[in-house]
């Protein structure tokens, strides 16, 4: 309850400092998107995307896989056990 007092009374001069900053408004136009996705649709049209997909899932996969991995590692030599 004393935490959360204390917490409280952080974020609402958090709050009031933010409120301070002027508001930000982004005006962007979309002809960029449009050829992007005009660029990115003929080349989806040209290469076998069942193929890619595939390949980019088992990239995907073999990451995350050796990501776990190290972080497994990593917990395990700060384990004092040995």
């Amino acid at each position: 309850m004393i935490a959360e007092f204390f917490l409280n009374i952080i974020f609402a001069l958090v709050e009031g400092m933010f409120s301070i900053l002027p508001d930000i408004s982004w005006d962007v136009g979309t002809g960029v998107f449009s050829s992007f996705l005009d660029v990115l649709s003929c080349v989806c049209y040209m290469l076998p995307m069942g193929t890619v997909s595939v390949i980019a899932g088992l990239t995907l996969s073999i990451s995350i896989f050796r990501a776990v991995i190290a972080l497994v590692k990593t917990i395990w030599d700060l384990l004092p056990i040995v």
